[in-house]
């Protein structure tokens, strides 16, 4: 019997700065979880009919080369603060966000940096990101560089998570306490409950309908998600924050502050199936400040 292939950590890469950012994590990551890394590019050669005369075959094969010769650079950099990872360089002939989609089926976890050049360009509001993390096999990890704070990757914040009470919470919340408990940083869960007066009356100044039946609904489940915690994790600092407001996404966003990164699932509650990411989550990627992690969760029918 064959011994298991371990899955790897993959890095979207593409030259620009913040790629090298996400690949620097990704390493991080893999390092600590003793997985090899994969520096994945999606190479698009010129379309032949943007040119006059189309492009020569010495002329794909160079840029072939320039794309293999941006990987040994990133590898050599990397090698300086991890001279034992494994590495595994990676050209592959394909649009950057299908190439991505396409490993991450037999990854652990897919990093991309927020903006990017080419086929990463405006990575948190474009094509790439979005068909990443809606369809990607696996989490995805969307590093936001902060250059401004000095911190180094992968920061030393608190980890944040996001909880809604779905069924795919239990997986999210394990997949955020692995992270801070690896981090040696605290465990930050979140939940947010929509106050019923809001719902039913936006327009009122003070609430009229009594809300108990909710806060205890959000105690139940902030209970739930923090069970087990303890025992598995004894030496992980958890927090629980549980907040009535107006949109889950903005209370979630606010209550992250701090934080080094921010989990969600990849729906949740009133999501479409079909599209894999909720609003939540969507604007999470969006407009979070801190590093973002989507975890492919599943609910039941």
């Amino acid at each position: 019997m064959s011994a298991e292939i371990p899955a790897p950590v993959i890095a979207g890469v593409d030259g620009s700065a913040e790629s090298l950012t996400a690949a620097r994590y990704a390493a991080w990551e893999a390092d600590r979880r003793q997985l090899p890394l994969h520096l994945v590019h999606g190479l698009v050669y010129p379309p032949a009919y943007g040119y006059a005369i189309p492009p020569s075959g010495e002329f794909l094969r160079a840029v072939a080369e320039d794309a293999k010769g941006l990987l040994r650079g990133v590898e050599d950099t990397l090698r300086k603060e991890y001279p034992a990872l494994e590495i595994d360089r990676r050209v592959i002939v394909g649009s950057p966000g299908g190439v991505l989609v396409d490993e991450s089926k037999s990854a652990s976890l897919v990093v991309l940096g927020t903006r990017g050049r080419g086929g990463f360009a405006r990575l948190l509001t474009g094509s790439v990101s979005s068909q990443v993390a809606t369809h990607a096999y696996g989490p995805v990890v969307v590093v936001r560089a902060q250059p401004d704070d000095g911190e180094p990757v992968p920061g030393s914040g608190p980890v944040t998570v996001g909880v809604d009470g779905s069924s795919g919470t239990a997986a999210v919340v394990a997949f955020a306490a692995g992270e801070a408990a690896l981090r040696k940083v605290p465990l930050r869960l979140v939940h947010v409950w929509r106050t019923a007066w809001d719902s039913v009356f936006p327009l009122m100044v003070e609430p009229t309908i009594d809300d108990t039946a909710l806060r205890e609904a959000a105690g139940r489940i902030m209970a739930e998600a923090v069970a087990g915690l303890p025992r598995a994790y004894p030496d992980l600092v958890i927090e629980q924050r549980i907040v009535g407001g107006v949109s889950p996404a903005y209370d979630l966003m606010r209550e992250a502050a701090g934080s080094s990164l921010l989990v969600v699932g990849s729906h949740g509650h009133g999501a479409v199936t079909s599209t894999l990411l909720g609003s939540v989550s969507h604007a999470v990627l969006h407009h979070a400040r801190q590093s973002v992690v989507l975890v492919r969760v599943h609910e039941s029918p």
